[in-house]
This record gives C-alpha cells, structure tokens and sequence, in this order.
C-alpha cells in the first residue's frame, strides 16, 4: 500500500474543532483555517502543542500522538456551516425566510401561475431558452419559474419531471441567475445533471458539498464555464426565434381557426368530423341565410322542436296521407273538432251535389259527362254561361274562316251606323230619303253659294230652285236650311259609304242591314262571338281539344241555340249548377277555416275519401293537432326539411342527431369560407410547416 498526499491543502478535523465548541466550550485558534507551517511542511508537533494548552484546563482531556487511517466525509459539516454562516443571506430568499420563521403558516403564492392556454400568446421564443423536449405544461411551469413563481412540481414517475428541471435550470442560467438545486437522493442529481450536460451545459454546473467536489476540479470548472461561447449571436438567436414565432403563430392560428367555438357551440373541426361520419348523402339540406349565427339558446329550442317532431308523430304513423295533408290546424279543441265535423258533412253533401249539377250541365250543352273535380265543375258552369249568352243570337259567323275580320267587322259598322245618324239628327229639317241628297250634296252646295252671289232678284229665285229640288230629292218633311243641311250631308256621304262596304265585309249575318241596322245589335253579336271563342280558348288545354270544344260550342249555339234560353235545358242546368257552385264554395270556405288548410283535393273521390277518413280518425284529431303545432314551429325555425324527414318514416330516436348532423352540414362550408386561413388550407403545404416547426424547435441551439 502507498499513501501519497491529496492534491488539496491539508485541514484541521473542522467538525472535531465545532464539537468542541458547542460541547465543551473549547475554542482552539489557528486551526480552522491555513495550518502553521515548518522546515518540513506542516508542523505537526505546534498543532499538538497548541491543543494540549487549549485543553490544559478541561479535565477528562488527554493528546495521544498516533495515526488513524481512515475515509471521512465532512459534507453534512460543509453544508450545515453554509447554513449557519449565511443565514441571513439565505433568509432573503422568500421561501427560506417563510421555512426558517414561519414554517407552519401557509405559504403565499406570489400570483397565478402561467396557463398552458395562452402560453403562446403570453411567451416570445426569445425569452424562452428550454433546450430539451417539453409540452405546454411543462414549458408553463418552466416560465413561471423564471418569473419567480414559488410552487411544487409534481407528478409520477416517468412524466418528465427531471427533463423539466433541466429545463428550469437552463432557463433561469440563461436569465442571469444562479440556481441551486437540491436533492435527497444523488441518483436525482445526477440525471438532471446528464441532461444538462448533453445540452451543452455541463460547464456550467457545480457540484457542492460532494466529497468527489476536489479544489482543482473546481478551479477547472470554472475556467470551461468562463471560456464557453455560444454557437448563435444574440442577434441569431433573436432572429431565429423570431421565424419559430411566425410559424408557430401561424399554425396556432389555423388551429385557433379550426377550434373557434361559434355561439351555435360548434367548431369547424367538430361540423367536419360530424358530417364525415354521418353524411350519406341523405342529410337534409337547410336553407338559411349564409353566416346565420345561431345562439345556443337558438340551437336548444330547434332540438327540443325536432324532438317534438319526433314525439309527436309517433302515434300518427297509421293516420293516411291524405287526412294529415289537409287538416293544418294546430289548437285542438271540443268545440273545434265539433265544427270541423260539421264543416265535413257540409263539404260531402256540397261536394256531391256540385259532381251531379255539373255531369247534369255538361251532357245538356253537349260537353259531355267529363266532370271529375270541382276544376271541371267550374268549367263546365264557365261554358255552360258563354252558351246561354248567345241565346236568340245568330253566331255562326263566330265559327267561320275570318271570324275575328267579322267581328271587327260588325264593330266598325255599328260605329259608322250610329255617326251617320247622329249627323241626321243635325239637319234642319228630316229626310224621307237623305241618300239621294248625299249623292249630289257636293253640286247641291256649289248651286247654292253661286246662288247667294248673284243679284237680290235673281238670288232670290235662285235660293229658291235649290230648295225645292232638295226637297224633292229628299222628300223633305218641313223648311229647309241649306247652308246647315248640305255640309251636314257632305259629312254623312263617305259614312254611308263606308256602312255599304262593310256590308259586303259581312255578308251573311242577318242582322247586317246597312243604315237600318240596330248597331246594340250588331255590337251584341260582336261581344257574344268574341267571348265564345275566348271561352273556348281559355278552356281548352291542348289545339286538339280547342278543335273539339269548338265543335261542341257549334252544335250548341248555332245549331240547336233554342236550348240556350234560360228556360231552355241548357239554361236551367247551368243555372243549377250555378247555384251548386256557390253552395260548394261556402262549403269549401268553412271546411278550410276549420282545418287550416290551404286547398281542398282536387277530386271528388277526394273530397268524398278526405270526409270519410275525417269522421272515421276523430279520436287521433288531437294528436294531429299537436303534430301541426310541432310542424308549425319547425317551419318558422327554418326546420320544414326536418317535419318532412319524420314524415318519410324517421326511426324512433334518430331526428335529433339527424339534425345535429345536418346543421354540421350547413354550417362547414359558410365557416371554413368565412375564416380565410381555413379557406385557403393546403394539406401538403400546412403539414410541411409542421414539419418545418418541429424541425427548428427540436434543434440544438447553443444559448448567446
């Protein structure tokens, strides 16, 4: 065995020296520091001589010069004279100061801690230096220990405790500060300590109180720690840190986007998610305006509406389709189910009589017995009435080639006939024959102004020849006036004329007798054969059946129009049906302001089928009421797409998600437009910023 001399000074036993102070009141000098030295190095025999004179007066106390060989750890001596040296330095720590002077109150925390939620928002990278892997909680609780927080770390083993102190560590060396870190066991020293030395800052560590902490090592220590640099400039690291923002502000932003919580309480991410596992192409499509925002009370009443929906159809599934298309009323009463009874009865025996009224009409006009629906009815009582119109009148040049020229015809002719006469009636006197005036009114008006020119005797006679010969060329009646007569007959001679040429125009109608024609007459026959032929237009659906209905118009004006008369069979059947049609109608009126509805069936089988299945369901008109009222309520919502898919036959249980789903599907596209970084989303590009960011951030970075 060889004994060689430890690299550091040689010390006095520093616990022996305190022990006897504290116990026994010995203070022995010169020891607790520098040794006193001789020749040979430390003098050996002045140290024992200096204890026997400190002990010369403390009985029980002897100096044996012998050697002990042995391994001695003053650590805890260390460490307990750091503490009592120094208490009051230490003691400006706020922990140490709350330990050592009021250990059993509560601690008080210095404010809250920082939240992992706004972490981003709170934290520049600039300020953050953590060179080893952490999430949002631990990066939290990295912050809050370089702005001084006071708080406990905890958690199980293998959650990432010791990497987050190295963080802490590293965080807090980085803002100027010295940390000291404590530890009961020293396998717990020595991972943090790994992790900061695989991070590069191992130099910056120094063990204390180690039995393994030698004075050189030390001193070398210090020397590494004081010649490190940093692989970035402050500038570099400012910079770098700055891009880290930008993308990590950037994809925070689209995530942010992706999560907002819109006051409906969705998010884009849950609508896609929704519609991607539940859209089969079947999803009701709602109609709102584009970026409708929905509160959530909105969204509660439209589930508890669609779920009304749902509840209240249930017992309705039996009840036909025709029944529940036309009763809408949604307030259920004794008294209205009382009227709606009634109001049904009314409405079959009204509906049966306007079918036999008109099939009674429509064979006597001729039109057949093609009556199906009150449209028909109608129809029928609209032709019935044209024909009965034309009663005692001549209408077969309505059915002739050229039949609108003829009755313009007979227009223009009974407005000339009527001139013509009101001229007449201007004269100074009345005309047996005015025509043969208007023949020569022309030379009749030059003989009378030459007349009026020549001297008075002569004048006289003159004035005179040409009254007589009007007179007897008219066969005047009384006196005449020839300067009021011959231009009234020069205005009547071109209407006569034009009364002769529209006779030929109309030739064949009887009641064409040039100026002895009844022009109410003629306008008559003008009127009744223009409507005839507008009523056949209006009521045909096709020219095959305009051709047709026609034909029947024909035969029942012109050919057999003695039955048009209003006692005739055509007259008295439209007249019945007439009285059907108003009977029907306040029939109809009261039925659908009892059931709310709209329309009434457009069938007479229908009509008669609706009744029956009204009398015959009385018992579930309560449930049906309830029904429209849910219906009602969704339709206001904007909900109708919803009724209708409970009525196709909706499982028990499913309206609800199916509106969830459905509302998820109107809402996606609207707030992914609205959001423009999600509009704009580029899968391959946003994955390799992710990947850009993770690449950066995991970098490792040489602190400034």
């Amino acid at each position: 065995m060889k004994l060689v001399a430890h690299e550091d000074e040689p010390r006095f036993n520093m616990t022996l020296l305190e022990l006897l102070k504290q116990d026994f009141g010995l203070i022995i000098g010169g020891l607790d520091g520098e040794l006193p030295k001789d020749e040979s190095g430390t003098d050996v025999a002045g140290i024992w001589t200096q204890i026997r004179r400190a002990i010369t007066n403390s009985p029980g106390f002897e100096v044996r010069e012998q050697v002990t060989l042995g391994i001695f750890s003053f650590s805890k001596y260390l460490m307990w004279k750091d503490l009592v040296d120094r208490r009051e330095l230490l003691k400006e720590n706020r922990v140490v100061r709350h330990l050592i002077e009021r250990g059993t109150e509560p601690f008080e925390s210095k404010g809250p801690l920082p939240e992992p939620r706004s972490f981003d928002q709170d934290v520049d990278p600039v300020d953050l230096y953590a060179p080893l892997p952490s999430d949002s909680s631990q990066l939290a609780a990295i912050v809050a220990s370089g702005q001084g927080h006071d708080f406990v770390l905890d958690g199980p083993p293998g959650t990432g405790k010791s990497q987050t102190i190295a963080n802490m560590i590293a965080q807090n060396l980085a803002l100027g500060r010295r940390v000291l870190f404590v530890s009961e066991k020293r396998a717990a020293l020595d991972v943090v300590y790994r992790r900061l030395e695989q991070t590069g800052l191992g130099d910056f560590c120094l063990e204390l109180h180690s039995h393994k902490s030698a004075k050189i090592e030390v001193l070398r220590q210090l020397e590494r720690a004081w010649n490190a640099r940093g692989a970035l400039s402050q500038q570099e690291w400012i910079d770098k840190t700055s891009e880290l923002k930008a993308l990590r502000d950037e994809l925070n932003g689209f995530a942010a986007a992706l999560h907002h919580r819109h006051p409906c309480g969705l998010t884009v991410h849950d609508a896609v998610w929704r519609v991607v596992r539940d859209d089969d192409g079947a999803l009701p499509d709602f109609t709102w305006p584009e970026r409708t925002e929905h509160s959530d009370a909105e969204m509660k009443a439209m589930r508890e509406v669609v779920r009304s929906l749902e509840l209240t159809f249930a017992g309705l599934r039996t009840l036909p389709d025709l029944l529940m298309t036309h009763v809408e009323a949604s307030n259920w009463s004794n008294a209205w189910q009382s009227r709606l009874l009634a109001a049904t009865r009314n409405l079959r025996d009204a509906s049966e009589k306007l079918e036999r009224a008109a099939k009674t009409a429509a064979r006597a006009s001729g039109l057949g017995a093609d009556v199906h629906g009150p449209a028909d009815a109608n129809r029928v009582l609209t032709l019935c009435r044209a024909i009965c119109e034309t009663a005692g009148l001549d209408l077969a040049f309505a059915f002739r080639p050229g039949q609108t020229e003829i009755i313009s015809a007979l227009r223009q002719q009974a407005a000339a006939v009527r001139e013509w006469r009101a001229r007449r009636a201007q004269l100074s006197t009345e005309y047996s024959s005015p025509a043969e005036i208007e023949n020569v009114a022309g030379a009749l008006a030059r003989e009378w102004e030459e007349a009026q020119e020549k001297f008075v005797l002569l004048r006289f006679f003159a004035m005179r020849g040409c009254k007589q010969r009007m007179a007897e060329l008219g066969r005047a009646a009384g006196e005449i006036d020839p300067s009021i007569d011959l231009p009234i007959f020069a205005e009547m001679a071109p209407l006569h004329a034009r009364v002769r040429e529209l006779d030929e125009a109309i030739e064949g109608v009887p009641a064409s007798k040039g100026l002895d024609t009844d022009p109410d007459r003629l306008e008559r026959l003008a009127e009744a054969g223009e409507r005839i032929r507008t009523v056949a237009r209006s009521q045909a659906r096709d020219p095959e059946e305009f051709d047709s209905l026609v034909g029947i118009l024909r035969t029942a004006v012109v050919d057999a129009n003695e039955m048009a008369a209003h006692d005739g069979p055509v007259g008295v059947a439209s007249q019945a049906l007439s009285d059907s049609v108003d009977g029907f109608q306040e029939a109809q009126e009261a039925f659908l302001e009892a059931s709310a509805a709209n329309v009434l069936p457009g069938q007479f089988q229908l009509i008669s089928q609706l009744c029956d299945e009204i009398e015959a369901h009385g018992v579930q008109l309560n449930a049906l009421c309830q029904w429209n009222g849910a219906r009602d309520q969704a339709t206001a919502l904007g909900l109708s797409p919803m009724a209708a898919r409970v009525c196709n036959g909706l499982p028990q249980g499913e309206a609800v998600p199916l509106f969830e789903a459905a509302y998820a599907k109107w809402f996606a596209p609207w707030a992914i437009d609205a959001e423009p970084r999600l509009a704009g989303f580029h899968a391959l590009t946003h994955e390799n910023k992710i990947q850009h960011f993770s690449a950066e951030g995991t970098n490792k970075w040489s602190f400034p």
